[in-house]
């Protein structure tokens, strides 16, 4: 499996939950508002989507993508 995009997030400035939910707000659920995020669990949505893969190193949190971030539908899968 070949993954095309990768975004990292700093450890020393977010914990694995806000990463996740930063993703998310910014290129899954953009147009929702903070309420519905706040119930949303990103952390799981991101490990179990067979496009994203979430993986972590002693400083840095890296969620890798198979498909264009700006252009893929990750919840359809379009």
């Amino acid at each position: 499996m070949e993954y095309l995009n990768a975004i990292y997030y700093d450890k020393n400035i977010y914990s694995l939950k806000e990463a996740c939910r930063e993703f998310v707000q910014m290129h899954v659920l953009f147009d929702v508002p903070e309420t519905i995020l706040d119930y949303f669990d990103s952390v799981a949505f991101i490990k179990q989507n067979k496009y994203l893969f979430l993986e972590e190193s002693e400083s840095k949190i890296i969620i890798l993508s198979m498909y264009d971030l700006e252009d893929f539908d990750f919840i359809k899968g379009e």
